[in-house]
């Protein structure tokens, strides 16, 4: 194994990458345990020789000292393990940026928690998705079974050598190297670029009415704020049946729509 090992993997970066994906998810005990670790660090190793290479992207910088946002292009590694690499169509733009952006910050932060997009490459563990599948990201998971498997902090180096972070997803950027928990399959005909707020904007203002409020057939609904996420709380209203909808805005042109 060891011998398989340093031929695939010579500078040992794919094991080091594994690897720490492998805390991630937690490392069985045993010699069994140790035997599939290390089968699954050859498969890493293979994986970092034979398959996707390193893709050049452009990225938004939010940087740690106050400024506005820059544009940096970058390489993001190969997918290993869960991680799924996603050329980006359209990205939603959600206000809690605007809060990040006038925050301050211990590093700098790469943005974005929603998009559509289409898959170039998976690691050895993602089993829902294959390359040129059309998908949804978004920063919930997409199955309650993976929450227990925690991604942590998305990272990526720029070319001062400083690395900038997210919470778990980053999609302001042409693609994206993301945990599989956050990537929901669709059907290719999908639009990609409407489609783009689903991931957040959908899920909140939905989420708020059918999950947090509870509401049901014949009780009233006053919304507060019709942007993206007021809009689809109203249209999550009208699907539960509630009646009436009031719609509160100071701009008469959100209220039309």
């Amino acid at each position: 194994m060891a011998t398989l090992l340093a031929e695939a993997d010579p500078n040992g970066t794919a094991a080091r990458r594994y690897l720490k994906t492998d805390v991630i998810i937690g490392v069985q005990k045993g010699s069994a345990g140790r035997a599939s670790i290390g089968f699954r660090l050859l498969q890493a190793a293979l994986h970092a020789q034979t398959g996707h290479m390193s893709t050049e992207t452009r990225i938004a910088v939010l940087p740690q000292e106050p400024g506005p946002l820059r544009i940096e292009t970058i390489e993001l590694p190969a997918p290993v393990g869960h991680e799924v690499l996603v050329k980006e169509f359209a990205s939603g733009i959600c206000h809690s940026q605007l809060h990040q952006m006038h925050s301050p910050r211990r590093s700098n932060v790469v943005l974005g928690h929603e998009a559509t997009g289409e898959v170039l490459a998976v690691g050895e563990l993602v089993d829902h998705v294959v390359p040129g599948d059309r998908v949804l990201l978004t920063f919930q998971p997409r199955d309650l079974r993976t929450t227990n498997r925690q991604p942590g902090i998305s990272s990526v180096e720029l070319s001062d050598g400083s690395r900038a972070m997210s919470p778990n997803i980053f999609t302001w950027s042409d693609h994206t190297l993301v945990d599989d928990q956050y990537v929901i399959k669709v059907a290719p005909d999908t639009p990609t670029d409407v489609t783009s707020i689903v991931g957040c904007a959908v899920l909140t203002g939905a989420g708020a009415v059918i999950r947090a409020a509870g509401v049901e057939r014949g009780q009233s609904v006053a919304v507060w704020g019709v942007g993206g996420v007021g809009l689809n709380a109203i249209a999550a209203a009208r699907m539960m049946g509630a009646n009436p909808i009031i719609a509160v805005d100071v701009d008469d042109e959100k209220l039309e729509l």
